[in-house]
């Protein structure tokens, strides 16, 4: 980037301390795992202001922590000494190519979400995850509801009404709606799926910690 193009840049994203309040709690808490950079990248992008990074990350971090505790009930490994290497790499194989869908459904087998956990996954796999993977604007934008605009002619004189346009067959309110629809959804994506981070470390062994400010 150029230094004028750069300073629009970062003009743009400044740090939203709105953001950062909403997500304060999650930013607060520490696991003192692997999961710890992922969720504090998120933080990052939603404070930023960059939602749709914020969203992929979201989905990694469930694909991710999906994997590796299935991995880990399924080797049966209770402590991670080099012993256990080949079992955990054995274990990994087998879910390498597992869909998130199938991690989901899994993860409710080995009673590691609940069934109310498990529906929700299913809905957001849907409504947040696929769409935002694809890039459907469509998908995103489906329950947006038309707003009005105005629209001009000059062929007879000069003339003006206010009419219905959908958001989805206008390209510069599409692109002005996803990012309001992002924010939204990174935010609430973000805040359930770390609660099934907080609610599972907290249970299985109180791996749960304040951040020290």
């Amino acid at each position: 980037m150029n230094q004028e193009t750069n300073k629009a840049f970062n003009t743009l994203r400044k740090p939203s301390k709105e953001n950062f309040d909403e997500i304060f709690e999650n930013y607060s808490i520490v696991f003192e795992n692997q999961m710890d950079s992922i969720r504090q990248e998120i933080a990052v992008c939603i404070i930023n202001e960059l939602h749709h990074a914020a969203i992929m990350l979201t989905s990694h971090l469930l694909e991710k922590f999906l994997r590796d505790v299935i991995v880990i009930e399924e080797s049966g490994i209770k402590t991670m000494i080099p012993e256990n290497q080949n079992k955990i790499k054995a274990a990994y194989k087998k879910r390498n190519s597992s869909t998130l869908d199938n991690l989901n459904d899994e993860a409710l087998k080995l009673k590691i979400i609940s069934e109310t956990q498990h529906q929700q996954i299913k809905d957001y796999i849907q409504t947040i995850r696929n769409p935002y993977s694809h890039g459907s604007s469509f998908q995103i934008l489906k329950n947006v509801k038309p707003i009005k605009t105005l629209t001009g002619s000059f062929s007879k004189g000069i003339s003006h009404e206010m009419i219905d346009t959908q958001v989805n067959s206008y390209l510069p309110l599409q692109s002005l709606f996803h990012d309001f629809q992002a924010k939204k959804d990174s935010i609430k994506y973000f805040k359930f799926i770390d609660s099934i981070l907080f609610s599972f470390y907290k249970e299985k062994n109180g791996q749960v910690y304040k951040r020290q400010f």
